[in-house]
């Protein structure tokens, strides 16, 4: 086995680090980084073989330029490299850190971590860790955190101590609201549409309608409604008259107030106005006086009749 490899010539710069050869193949005759390079009765250490033709040394070149000189590679002993690597190991191990960590006494799903420059502990390493450290991407750390998939994060519970700030702009609830017991805690908010109508003595035969549209807001148990109402026929029904099909029930703890804005082609009324009872979703009509008020009846309606107003109650749930 060869000792030395010195094909080609060299070239280096006084103080310079990297060495440039001419026709040499050092890579392949098996330079290695710890290896000897001489030339001009100096000698330095290789720090790494870059290429066939390249070289790092340890430090800058002590002395004259080269240019195209003769030089000498003299090759480390294989022994030589396994000594000095575990002399390495051997200093490592005696720092301090390998040697505490051999101290520390293991367990199952326990991770070792630093208390110290060189002092050790243990910690809990559970399943749910290892697995969320094990996970492919950040979608499957969510799921392994049972948090959703995608950008939409579930939580059972969420505190927040600090303001919350919906960069979206938007807050979604549930389409079935999940009542809350808790006084302070909003569990629902809603918009939709719904159809009023109008009754004589719970009934409305023959009654027709060209408009009959509403609107309604709901938060929590707060219900804030529209409505108009405007007849084409007001039928053959009598009795008391009441307006229909409120969005939600009422609360039972009180009525509520019924405000009448419009009331168009009505016989016989002072004061248009209306409450809502403590439960059903029909609204009376009352028509008020200067002592008091008495019901509306189909009496006070023609066939042209127009009913504009809102409500605003506590509903049931």
């Amino acid at each position: 086995m060869a000792i030395s490899y010195s094909a080609g010539t060299v070239s280096i710069a006084n103080g310079a680090n990297a060495l440039t050869g001419s026709g040499t193949a050092w890579v392949t005759n098996g330079v290695k980084a710890g290896d000897i390079f001489e030339a001009a009765g100096l000698t330095i250490e290789i720090a790494s073989v870059n290429s066939a033709t390249s070289i790092t040394l340890a430090r800058g070149w002590p002395g004259s330029p080269l240019a195209g000189n003769n030089y000498s590679i003299r090759f480390t002993p294989e022994a030589t490299r396994v000594l000095t690597q575990v002399n390495t190991l051997l200093a490592t191990l005696n720092n301090g850190v390998i040697s505490n960590l051999a101290g520390v006494a293991g367990a199952a799903d326990k991770l070792p971590y630093m208390t110290g420059p060189s002092t050790w502990g243990l910690n809990d390493f559970k399943s749910w860790a290892r697995t969320l450290l094990g996970a492919a991407d950040k979608a499957a750390g969510r799921t392994a955190l049972d948090l959703g998939a995608g950008n939409s994060p579930t939580f059972a519970g969420l505190t927040i101590s600090g303001t919350a700030t919906l960069s979206g702009g938007k807050l979604a609830f549930p389409a079935t609201q999940v009542p809350s017991g808790n006084a302070n805690t909003l569990d629902d908010y809603e918009e939709g549409t719904w159809t009023p109508g109008i009754a004589f003595g719970g009934a409305a035969v023959g009654l027709i309608t060209s408009v009959a549209g509403g609107a309604y807001v709901k938060v929590g148990r707060l219900v804030i409604c529209t409505f108009s109402i405007t007849l084409s026929a007001k039928g053959s029904s009598t009795g008391p008259a009441t307006i229909t099909g409120f969005p939600f029930a009422p609360s039972n703890e009180a009525n509520s107030g019924l405000d009448i804005s419009l009331y168009l082609n009505m016989a016989g009324i002072t004061n248009l106005m209306g409450s809502m009872p403590l439960s059903g979703t029909v609204a009376t009509l009352r028509n008020g006086g200067t002592a008091a008020s008495a019901d509306v009846t189909d009496a006070n309606f023609t066939n042209i009749t127009n009913l504009r107003g809102s409500a605003v109650y506590i509903a049931a749930a």
